[in-house]
């Protein structure tokens, strides 16, 4: 029920690798003259909230352009959307893409594909089909990083924070709050969980990539360059900052961004931004995944529950995509939680109990 697509975006054509189980077909899309117009408006009208451009039009015209085709039939029994994107297709959250335009166009109501299928994102089919080497080291379930800003230079974030000492708390793990948040602590202690969420500000800088960084307390940055000779051993990096997942691109390398130095620090998955993201709503939502990671869904099953709860829960106030659409999921799309193993566990135990008591009783 998954399904793999690949693009290489050309100068006149768009070519979609797409993989399913049991076939593989490359397609040859025409590059329409506006592109890169439509491209554009679309990423400004899901990131601000303020903006008169008409989101459902380019969200439409996306979909008509990138999904139809590769998938054949989109209403197929394929649940699971697996995109490697190329050049301006890394910035846009395909689960967005409105596969119609209805009558009744509020924000609530809209047909996001995102509704039909979870999707997941990989920068290459190498990196995605890699497997991290069994030698789990980590000695928490969970490590939060959260610190507290002056509010002069940077807007301090409460909710961010109140959020990773209460996960902290649900997992017996480990929060380093407000002054405890520092750099070095990080370098120091980040190898020691599986799940490593950060709440705190990223910055972007689009000239050199590797100078993105990450605010940790006493204002003091944690670049990309830093985490390059860095390994870490988490599972899952729960990236809880503004452009997280965005950067330079570079042809045939893709994103330059915060959140492939993760990938390349040795994190086979994470959860990433790609724009500035909402304190308030950025908290409910991550709350909302780690609770849905907890009961055994796949990360992208997890974020997907989340988002669409939030947007579906919400007034229209904070319907609008910028408040909740910003995360995506990279990389490998596993359960952190895997019941199905803890339910072997349990009936095995059980069978020993039962023999035991059996042998017992015929003696």
């Amino acid at each position: 029920k998954t399904a793999l697509l690949e693009y290489f975006v050309g100068d006149s054509s768009v070519y979609v690798l797409a993989i399913e189980k049991d076939t593989a077909h490359l397609h040859r899309l025409d590059k329409p003259e506006n592109w890169h117009k439509t491209i554009n408006n679309f990423r400004t009208s899901i990131s601000d909230a303020s903006t008169k451009l008409s989101f459902v039009s380019h969200a439409h015209q996306l979909y008509q352009w990138l999904i139809p085709e590769p998938l054949k039939n989109p209403n197929s029994n394929i649940k699971r959307l697996q995109i490697i994107p190329d050049a301006q297709l890394n910035y846009l959250p395909f689960g967005l893409l409105l596969d119609s335009i209805p009558p009744d166009s509020t924000y609530q109501n809209l047909p996001y594909l995102l509704r039909k299928k979870s999707i997941s994102y990989a920068y290459s089919t190498a990196l995605l089909l890699e497997e991290k080497e069994e030698q789990d080291i980590t000695k928490y379930l969970y490590g939060g990083f959260a610190p507290k800003y002056d509010g002069v230079e940077h807007e301090d974030l409460q909710n961010g924070r109140d959020s990773v000492k209460t996960q902290a708390k649900k997992f017996k793990g480990k929060a380093f709050l407000a002054n405890q948040a520092t750099k070095k602590q990080f370098l120091k202690s980040a190898d020691r969980f599986k799940i490593l969420h950060l709440s705190m500000h990223g910055i972007l800088d689009d000239e050199n990539p590797l100078y993105s960084k990450l605010i940790f307390a006493n204002n003091e940055p944690l670049q990309a360059a830093d985490l390059y000779n860095t390994r870490l051993n988490a599972d899952l990096a729960i990236l809880s900052a503004c452009n997280t997942g965005t950067g330079e691109i570079k042809k045939g390398e893709g994103v330059m961004s915060l959140s492939r130095a993760f990938t390349y620090a040795g994190c086979p998955s994470l959860l990433m931004s790609l724009w500035k993201v909402p304190d308030g709503s950025t908290a409910e939502i991550m709350a909302a995944f780690l609770e849905e990671l907890e009961k055994g869904k796949t990360k992208d099953e997890a974020l997907r529950t989340a988002q669409l709860d939030y947007l579906d829960e919400k007034s229209s106030d904070f319907q609008h995509p910028a408040n909740w659409a910003g995360f995506v999921p990279s990389g490998n799309m596993d359960a952190v939680f895997n019941h199905n193993c803890n339910w072997m566990w349990a009936v095995l135990l059980i069978l020993c109990v039962v023999l035991y008591v059996g042998r017992r009783a015929i003696r």
